[in-house]
């Protein structure tokens, strides 16, 4: 795919913004600015079937993944940088992803291959080595998917015909737990995490609702239901006092009071083939955790852990040495 990817189609400079939304919409992503409602379509060619994306603010980067071309790319969006290649063998349906922006780890859902990944992304001697987070044979169906940093916690959506969930993990895979199953959700979508309030938001595309929790599935709210911009959410996104949702039935983006579901707002309609929805501002990808002081302990990689506490992870095929910080072949 080479040819996809050269230099001289990359425009000028595609300048960070306040506030704002990206979009997948197969063959494009799509920004929307917040402030006057703009919308941009990043210089990002070659994609065919893109349906989860994210952002790293602090450099001006989106990721794509196209489960067409099986691959998944960023770019940097200074104006001098070519679109990248992050992973292309192993993939069958990347339909989720969601940035560690302290560790710098890439995590993804893969729908067909079943399993939570991560890569690391960063300038770094183990850049783009991978790591298996959860295996095949802890999930079913999994769709969605969001990670804390700050609270060493990373939330995924299961589509299992039998056993359908919202479950949570640590950033290392471990202490599991399902905090929502049937028949509360039937297929949850999208699932995305409000720094301010410490909640959980997602959407269910059968049940069509949106609804929220605590970061432990306490204090469950329903929040929009019944309601014909909630035909068939794909994806959710929380900011200061709203949510943002992307419907495919109405080929639109959406926003209304993030606590009562009032005050619905059309963002952006007539956007065909919508899929995944991130808001970006410079108050998300904010604060740190034990791996900011203590990640040069670790070998590979270090993620955050629950109470403020560090893990070390090696990249698939290698194993944690008994120091906890060194990984062996």
């Amino acid at each position: 795919f080479s040819s996809l990817y050269e230099p001289q189609q990359i425009p000028c400079p595609f300048k960070s913004t306040g506030e704002f939304i990206v979009v997948a919409q197969r063959d494009r992503i799509s920004r929307i600015n917040l402030s006057d409602g703009v919308k941009e379509i990043f210089p990002v060619t070659g994609l065919k079937n893109v349906i989860a994306i994210e952002f790293d603010l602090g450099n001006n980067c989106v990721f794509w993944a196209d489960i067409m071309t099986d691959l998944i790319g960023r770019q940097c969006l200074n104006g001098t940088e070519s679109p990248e290649i992050l992973v292309e063998t192993g993939l069958a349906s990347v339909e989720g992803m969601s940035y560690d922006w302290i560790s710098q780890m890439l995590y993804f859902v893969d729908g067909m291959r079943l399993k939570i990944e991560a890569v690391k992304v960063a300038t770094h001697p183990h850049e783009k080595m991978r790591r298996t987070v959860i295996p095949s044979t802890k999930l079913a169906k999994p769709r969605g998917i969001a990670v804390h940093p700050l609270a060493g916690y990373l939330f995924w959506t299961d589509w299992n015909a039998f056993n359908p969930s919202v479950s949570r993990a640590n950033l290392d895979g471990e202490d599991r737990k399902e905090l929502f199953t049937s028949p509360e959700v039937f297929w949850p979508n999208g699932i995305t995490i409000d720094f301010i309030a410490e909640r959980i938001y997602w959407v269910d595309a059968s049940k069509d609702y949106i609804a929220s929790s605590d970061l432990n599935g306490k204090g469950f709210v329903k929040i929009l239901h019944s309601d014909a911009r909630v035909e068939h959410p794909f994806a959710v996104a929380v900011h200061k006092e709203l949510m943002y949702w992307s419907d495919w039935k109405m080929s639109s983006v959406f926003s209304a009071d993030k606590d009562h579901g009032i005050m619905i707002r059309t963002v952006a309609e007539d956007m065909l083939n919508l899929m995944d929805l991130k808001i970006f501002a410079h108050s998300i990808q904010e604060g740190t955790n034990a791996c900011s002081e203590q990640g040069h302990k670790c070998s590979h990689f270090c993620v955050g852990a629950p109470k403020n506490t560090f893990k070390c992870l090696c990249p698939d095929g290698m194993h944690l040495s008994s120091n906890g910080h060194d990984c062996l072949c």
